[in-house]
């Protein structure tokens, strides 16, 4: 059995940090088998992991350095229970294949990010596809970049590339100094694409970079540079209908668009949502549509699995299993029903179906929502929420209103949103785990059809096009993968600063489950969508024991959202948005 190693840059402070660390695990007999804990900062964390690569053991970053996005907070007092609670995330290298003009070609790993820089005094002339699909034709800069979410805080980040998620699933395609299209700000993609950089002028030479691998210098080789996480490529090319990005893979791993047009089809009839109550057993009629002769043998499998996302963002897995069909090609029939029962407490409950053949080939992926209500109360957490209208103080630049009265919250412009959330005093703290105020937020665009002097003339057709601004049309809304609207806000404690925050967006897409579940439902021909799709990102506020202290003795807490430009806030509450959530102050016991 692997024994767990501690390894330290050479950095007086990383060796106290070592040796303290080493002095409380041999006195509580801490057993950690399986890690490397790495005490230093982003880049000894990737030499690390380069160094390690074939390992198979799990590694815990502690930041001794200046800033350490990839690392954890060194606290001497908790340091073993953030080991023992840690979250494991998965970090996918890049792989780089080079290709000159003879064909000739070479591999390499990268974990940050695949870099490709002009050599020369003449800018670099680069084109660029995702797969077969044309991201930009000709681009005229000193390189561009192709980054991991693991890469995003370091270069990608200082040439004004976005910061991804570590555990999202994605790629940052960023500019170095573009020239022509001087306004292109780069793409995300999905971490399965493969992405093509091809040289324009193969006269001009480059420098080739995967960053924390090691450099490579191309003198008139670097033709072709094929940046990929080939373990992830498509694995079925001919079935692949559009590069176009809907984000139901969020929903549901490994859905695509080729499961909206699969010739075998699950369904489970005409709701895809459906508001229910706390544990009731609710019937699920599933149907199967099989418009190919193909014959995937006598019986085919479902596996299926029930999640839930409680109230307090917390999510868990109340129901997984599989049952088997009998099969027959050319067929369109009923099945047994799916009984299920729903959540104790009240949240977000998910439904997911895939569709195999008994071998484990998936031919068809498909999900549902349901939205639980409930007066049950977690058992380990004291939640005080409030109304997302019912904020304390508010000042916009532009305009601020509520959406179906009250589900959402938006402010335009510069501003703020404060709320003041009453506590009582006889509320005991001594022993409790973790104190945290939780809220989804995004961004607020100010569309036209938002602006109160704004003149739309009637009956317009969209549908058609129309001279009018499409944001005048009162059904539309950004979308993610089409448009960025990014606001960085403040984040205030009881009237003290506490960190800020950057929204990446004001989105709109299938991530918006509560907003399109909660749509008022109207009559054929008079239906108006009030920001269907739309939702935002949890913003968890870690509350310190003092804060938390204070905050009951004043028998309240203050939070304040304040926009640091003019791009808004958007908040949402418990029936709106992605989350089943208000915003809340959150007492784990």
């Amino acid at each position: 059995m692997s024994k767990l190693q501690i390894i330290s840059d050479k950095n007086k402070k990383s060796s106290n940090i070592k040796n303290l660390l080493l002095n409380k695990i041999k006195s509580n007999q801490f057993k950690k088998e399986n890690l490397i804990i790495v005490i230093g900062g982003d880049g000894f964390m990737l030499q690390t992991l380069k160094k390690n690569k074939s390992s198979n053991k799990h590694f815990y970053g502690i930041n001794s350095g200046n800033y350490g996005f990839l690392m954890n907070k060194f606290s001497s007092k908790d340091i073993l229970k953030n080991l023992s609670k840690a979250n494991l995330v998965s970090i996918s290298p890049l792989e780089m294949i080079v290709r000159n003009k003879n064909n000739q070609t070479k591999r390499s790993i990268a974990i940050n990010e695949v870099s490709v820089l002009r050599q020369s005094r003449q800018a670099a002339s680069l084109s660029i596809k995702q797969g077969s699909k044309q991201i930009i034709k000709k681009l005229v800069s000193d390189g561009v970049l192709v980054s991991t979410p693991a890469g995003s805080t370091a270069y990608n980040l200082s040439v004004h590339g976005p910061i991804l998620s570590l555990h999202s699933k994605k790629l940052s395609i960023s500019p170095i100094s573009a020239f022509r299209p001087r306004r292109w700000k780069g793409k995300i993609v999905s971490n399965k694409s493969k992405i093509i950089i091809k040289n324009l002028n193969p006269k001009n030479t480059f420098k080739l970079t995967r960053a924390f691998t090691h450099f490579m210098n191309f003198i008139n080789l670097a033709e072709l540079i094929d940046a990929s996480r080939s373990l992830n490529e498509y694995e079925n090319n001919k079935k692949k209908i559009s590069d176009r990005n809907l984000f139901i893979e969020e929903i549901f791993e490994g859905m695509t668009l080729n499961d909206f047009h699969s010739p075998v089809y699950l369904s489970t009839g005409g709701e895809i949502s459906q508001t229910c109550n706390s544990e009731e057993l609710i019937e699920i009629p599933l149907f199967i549509s099989s418009m190919t002769p193909e014959d995937f043998g006598k019986e085919l499998i479902i596996d299926y699995e029930l999640s839930h996302i409680n109230y307090i963002a917390q999510k868990s897995i109340l129901h997984s299993n599989q049952i088997k069909i009998d099969y027959n090609p050319w067929v369109q029939k009923s099945l047994p029903s799916l009984k299920l029962t729903m959540a104790k407490v009240s949240g977000l409950s998910k439904l997911t179906l895939a569709l195999k053949t008994i071998q484990g080939e998936v031919l068809h992926r498909n999900f549902m929502h349901f939205e639980v209500i409930s007066g049950e109360e977690l058992k380990n957490a004291v939640v005080f929420d409030t109304n997302v209208k019912s904020f304390s103080n508010s000042s916009w630049s532009n305009k601020s209103w509520l959406v179906f009265d009250g589900k959402k919250a938006n402010g335009t412009g510069s501003g703020f949103f404060e709320y003041e959330i009453a506590i009582p005093k006889e509320i005991k703290v001594q022993n409790h785990k973790e104190a945290f105020f939780i809220a989804e937020l995004s961004s607020k665009e100010f569309f036209d059809k938002d602006k109160d002097d704004i003149i739309i003339e009637d009956g317009l057709d969209y549908m058609k096009g129309s001279i009018q601004s499409p944001s005048t049309n009162p059904n539309s809304y950004p979308m993610t993968d089409t448009k960025r609207f990014q606001s960085k806000i403040d984040i205030y404690v009881n009237d003290k600063f506490k960190l800020d925050v950057t929204l990446n967006d004001d989105p709109a897409d299938h991530r918006g489950v509560l907003s399109w579940h909660n749509q008022v439902r109207s009559e054929l021909g008079s239906v108006k969508l009030e920001e269907a799709g739309s939702y935002g990102y949890l913003v968890k506020i870690p509350i310190s024991h003092e804060e938390l202290e204070n905050s009951i003795k004043k028998g309240k807490i203050k939070i304040k959202f304040k926009t640091k430009g003019k791009n808004g806030i958007a908040i949402y509450g418990k029936s709106f948005g992605r989350y089943p959530i208000n915003p809340s102050l959150v007492i784990l016991n």
